[in-house]
């Protein structure tokens, strides 16, 4: 075998090698584990290079519990291999087999993340995901090994034990399958409860069970869009909704115990998983409320009113044992009883013990009946019980005690019974009615079969006082006192339709759907007629997943009375939940409109426009919520901004105060008025009057658009008029919308104008960012300077606010050659013919995804940090260029000679404030100190184990601790060394007065621009302290500004260009004093000249084919 597996991967393995893997195979196979490792040390030394010798011999070397020896070997292996995830693989089991599951995490991280396509990494990171009880992790990294082409059978195991040991029934028979199919193996027939992925698949295990006749015990469920597909096969069932709902319902019959798929298909294995852990989710739901619904059971024992009619529960009632039933219970019914019959699904089918625990509680029976089956666990131990025995034999293990009689087919078998300890037990008559007639006689003896008399239907005066109790309790919040009354009272009458309802509506109010549910049921089954049981019924189902039984609910509600606003909301919000939003909207609308004071809808509605594009709707029922919820209730945020007001007098006032808002954390404006009517005279340039075509003039304006409507809440004209003005404004924003989809269209069929010279360039920038806006303005300069024509769209003032409907005209007329975005594609309605830039300085969203996004051939990608590289590679992007932070030489000038500046300037905040002061950070700091203070750096490798060690999270310290080390270390060094220096030290920035060694040269903030250019001419030296970065924005701007750049040497870690001889560089307290007494050999303001916005604007053209020379 070992001969086999290195002939596969190696193209001419050497005779010797082979010959040498026999005998260790020979060794393994007689147990000789140190013989087989004397072997492979053989092996090693004659082929050092043969990573997988190194394995076998830590597999060897593990099997003897020698697990450092295992661990080193491994490390051997890796250090020839790195991106070798089956090593990965390895070092994680044996690291899991000495219990440190921690680091054994990490390897098989690692692992994946050399190979995403190894399946064996994703099943053992599955495994211990289950074992920690991190089960929606779990199912993504199962997903994704079942997706394996070849699934590891001692993977399969692993997640197969896993799963059991959390309950996971259905996932790991999936495993267990998956692994049977790994070995060649064929899986078990399939029988009982049954979902396929597979229609064809089902059908034919359902035409198969027919043909043999063996259609009593299965269920086969099917994925099927024809609800009439399973016609002429009893035990087929087509599921034409979402499946998972229908088993969250109680009527589902038999559960399924098993997922049929093929196991030799990896897109089936993947469904069979995810299929597996969303039922057994439903399994366990449905288990843990039979568990409540059988706790209530037992403590159901109804007190019969004089004169009522004995309900009686017929339970058992299966197969051929079903006529038997029905003729039992048509017996009971001619003697005046209302009769349930616990009836089973079309083909004698079982239903689950919830469903069947619901009918019973429902009912609320004083008189339960088993037919062929002793099970008495979910009767009060005082309700009268019955049991009609029909078999010829009678079980000594069941307990035959519990029944009050037990009716026998014979005399001779009713002694047996007595035999096993029945109380009574007797022979019946031939007569089913006769057996009905004796069953009432023992158990109720107080019954007279009559009809219903006059008083029936009229409460008890008693039970009106006490809900009357009750209902104040409820109202007052003393929601104990209340359910109390309310048990009491149902136990006077367990029909009393009210106490139902209310009682459901506690247990809803503490979280008890279930017990909710149950109870508002049983009031529906006294009384169908009232609106209000069936609108809560609605919200409950909701609550529990039945989408579809909601919405049926809440449309009965309406029907019985459409007037009722609660129906009319939970209708909405059930839509909703189904993804009907347009059809949510008018029930929804409807119940605010009949009662608006039913807060809990304008979230919903919130949403609705929220995710319709309609913001200022949004904000409208943000302001109708806020208006009407409970004080203890949290307001909800609403748009602080441009505002259209409904009272002209009171936009003149606003603009006259000149208000400015913040439009985010940096950038802030004056607040535009709005207003319906004629212009005012002196009117402030903030105070815009609509009148006329107010809907063209929206779309067509410049100015930002009103973010909110501001009018008196307590008045419903004008609610309805504020209604008015937010779709007005709406759908303006709509027009802009459906112009941009039709310019789009035409720019995409738009070529560019392809004159001769330099190519039209465009860019386009919004105010509200910080960074984006200055580098496109830059970059726009300086394209200009090498003489393109150059478009540069951006708001002209502080009241405008552009849009891509703006952005979009410009381009129209512009018609570029080339368009230039920072951290956006904007591609799709390009003309093949036009060139993109794309320039990404942030991890946006859109690469972040991990999806392709639509290259085309005329796209130029750049990044600014290598980070990002990886993201865009995900993104497919073709032949990704690094381009850094550009610094503008029009702005970071060098103006004093070098030799006339003394001063050593540092400008940057100390990172101390991104420390927590947890004892393991402040144990990780010390160390990285003292390893910095040697001049040694850590690889990113070595912080992520750093970061593990001290369980930190990687990010904090990679990005942050570790930085801050370095930075805050090397500035203390600079302000120690002070004293001894020819030139005066001078730090600004933010928080290092708390530093006691720095405080003495800090000299406070230093606002960026004008300041901080003024500053770097008046220094000689200055540094940019940052581990694994040597070229910066920084750096470039020191040397723009002609200081001499000292950087912390970890070259090793860096990115290059390292630009050795323009910088003066340390690993330590004397080194960097030694740079204060040295020039670089080569002027550094080549390093800002390399990162200027010309020279990036050149390589573009270059690109382009437009060399500029």
């Amino acid at each position: 075998m070992l001969r086999q597996q290195f002939a596969t991967h190696s193209a001419k393995p050497a005779q010797a090698l082979l010959d040498g893997l026999d005998r260790v195979s020979h060794a393994l196979t007689l147990g000789a584990l140190p013989r087989a490792e004397k072997e492979l040390n053989l092996l090693i030394a004659q082929y050092p290079q043969r990573a997988d010798l190194y394995r076998m011999r830590a597999t060897t070397q593990a099997a003897q519990l020698r697990f450092d020896d295992a661990l080193s070997s491994l490390e051997s292996a890796l250090e020839i291999d790195p991106n070798a995830a089956a090593l990965w693989v390895c070092r994680g089991d044996i690291l899991r087999a000495t219990g440190a599951l921690g680091e054994a995490r990490i390897a098989y991280e690692t692992a994946t993340g050399r190979d995403p396509r190894y399946g064996a990494g994703w099943g053992k990171l599955a495994a211990l995901d289950l074992e920690e009880g991190r089960v929606e992790s779990a199912l993504t990294r199962q997903t994704r090994c079942a997706g394996a082409e070849a699934p590891d059978p001692t993977t399969c195991a692993l997640i197969q034990q896993a799963a059991q040991r959390k309950g996971l029934t259905l996932l790991a028979q999936v495993w267990r399958e998956i692994g049977a199919f790994a070995v060649g193996q064929a899986c078990e027939p399939y029988a009982g409860g049954v979902f396929f992925l597979n229609e064809a698949q089902g059908r034919a295990e359902a035409a198969q069970k027919q043909d043999i006749g063996d259609c009593s015990s299965h269920v086969f469920y099917v994925p099927s869009k024809d609800p009439w597909s399973a016609r002429g096969l009893p035990t087929l069932m087509p599921l034409t909704g979402d499946p998972y709902a229908f088993f969250q319902k109680q009527r589902a019959p038999l559960f399924p115990r098993r997922i049929g798929f093929d196991a030799g298909d990896a897109e089936q294995r993947q469904q069979a998983v995810r299929a597996a852990l969303l039922l057994d989710e439903v399994g366990a739901m449905r288990r843990l409320r039979a568990a409540r619904l059988l706790t209530h059971a037992q403590m159901l024992n109804p007190t019969r009113k004089p004169g009522e009619r004995v309900r009686v529960f017929i339970h058992g009632a299966r197969g051929r044992a079903e006529a038997a039933g029905a003729n039992l219970a048509n017996s009971f019914a001619a003697l005046g009883c209302d009769t349930r019959v616990e009836s089973p699904d079309p083909g004698g089918l079982l239903i689950e013990d919830d469903a069947f625990l619901a009918q019973y509680i429902q009912f609320a029976p004083h008189l339960a009946i088993d037919v062929d089956c002793l099970e008495p666990a979910h009767l009060h131990p005082q309700l009268p019980y019955a049991v009609w025995w029909r078999q010829p034999e009678s079980p000594k293990d069941l307990a035959w005690a519990r029944p009050a009689v037990c009716w026998a087919e014979s005399g001779a078998q009713a002694a047996e019974l007595i035999g096993r300890g029945a109380r009574l037990a007797m022979a019946r008559d031939d007569r089913v009615a006769s057996l009905a007639m004796r069953t009432l006689d023992h158990l109720a003896p107080d019954y007279i079969p009559t009809e219903i008399n006059e008083s029936e239907g009229l409460m008890d005066p008693q039970i009106i006082s006490r809900l009357q109790e009750a209902v104040t309790a409820h109202q007052n919040g003393r929601t104990a006192d209340a359910e109390r009354l309310y048990l009491e009272i149902i136990d006077r009458d367990p029909r009393q339709e009210d106490a139902l309802h209310l009682l459901a509506c506690v247990h809803d109010e503490r979280g008890d759907q279930n017990s909710a549910l149950i109870l508002v049921e049983r009031a529906i089954a006294v009384n169908g007629d009232n609106p209000h049981y069936h609108s809560t019924l609605g919200a409950l189902r909701k609550e529990t997943g039945d989408l579809s039984g909601a919405e049926t609910a809440c449309r009965e509600a309406l029907r019985l009375d459409p007037n009722l606003a609660e129906a009319q909301a939970n209708l909405g919000i059930v839509l909703m939940a189904t993804e009907r939003e347009t059809e949510a909207l008018e029930p929804l609308n409807r119940a605010v409109s009949l009662n608006p004071a039913l807060y809990g809808v304008y979230p919903y509605l919130v949403k609705l426009h929220d995710e319709a594009g309609r913001a200022t709707l949004a904000d409208l029922y943000k302001q109708f919520y806020n208006h009407a919820k409970p004080a203890h209730a949290q307001p909800l945020a609403m748009a602080d901004g441009d505002t259209l007001f409904l009272n002209a007098q009171r936009a003149a006032e606003q603009a006259r105060k000149g208000v400015r808002f913040q439009q985010n954390q940096a950038i802030s404006a004056p607040r535009l008025c709005y207003y319906l009517g004629s212009p005012q005279d002196d009117a402030p340039e903030t105070l815009i009057a609509l009148q006329g075509a107010m809907l063209d003039f929206l779309v067509e304006t410049r100015l930002r658009l009103p973010a909110r409507i501001e009018f008196n809440l307590d008045s419903a004209d004008e609610r309805q008029l504020a209604i008015q003005a937010a779709m007005l404004v709406d759908g303006a924003r709509m027009r802009r919308n459906e112009r941009v989809q039709a310019v789009a269209a035409e720019l995409k069929q738009l070529p560019p104008r392809n004159e001769a010279g330099l190519p039209r360039v465009m860019l386009a920038a919004s105010r509200m960012t910080t960074v984006m806006q200055h580098a496109s303005r830059n970059l726009a300069h300086a394209f200009e300077k090498l003489g393109c024509p150059v478009r540069f769209v951006i708001e002209q003032n502080e009241l405008e606010g552009l849009d891509v409907s703006h952005w979009f005209r410009e381009q129209r007329e512009f018609q570029p050659d080339l368009v230039v975005n920072i951290n956006h594609l904007n591609n799709e309605w390009l003309h093949p013919e036009v060139w993109n830039v794309s320039w990404w300085q942030d991890p946006m969203p859109q690469i972040s995804a991990g999806k392709p996004l639509p290259w085309r051939e005329r796209d130029l990608c750049y990044s600014a940090y290598p980070q990002f590289d990886v993201l865009l590679r995900e993104t497919d992007a073709p032949n990704v260029e690094r381009q850094d932070l550009c610094v503008d030489l029009q702005r970071f000038t060098f103006t004093t000679p070098r030799e006339e500046r003394r001063k050593i300037v540092f400008v940057g905040s100390s990172h101390c404030n991104f420390r927590n002061g947890g004892a393991e950070e402040a144990k990780l700091l010390a160390e990285v100190k003292q390893r910095f203070e040697v001049g040694d750096y850590y690889s990113r490798a070595e912080v992520e184990a750093l970061a593990q060690r001290y369980n930190l999270p990687f990010m904090h310290v990679f990005d942050y601790l570790y930085p801050s080390v370095v930075r805050d270390t090397s500035v203390e060094w600079l302000c120690e060394l002070a004293p001894e220096l020819d030139y005066e030290v001078e730090v600004w920035g933010r928080f290092w007065e708390k530093n006691p060694i720095v405080a003495p040269y800090f000299k406070g903030e230093l606002p960026y621009g004008e300041a901080v250019v003024a500053k770097y001419n008046e220094a000689r030296y200055s540094f940019s302290p940052h581990p694994h970065m040597v070229k910066s924005q920084r750096l470039a701007e020191l040397a723009a500004c002609g200081v001499y750049p000292i950087i912390n040497d970890d070259r090793a870690n860096a990115e290059g260009p390292h630009w050795d001889d323009h910088i003066l560089f340390y690993r330590n307290k004397a080194e960097l004093k030694a740079c204060f007494e040295r020039t670089p050999q080569s002027d550094p303001y080549e390093i800002a000249e390399a990162y200027s916005y010309e020279t990036f604007a050149r390589r573009i053209l270059a690109r382009m084919g437009r060399d500029v020379g």
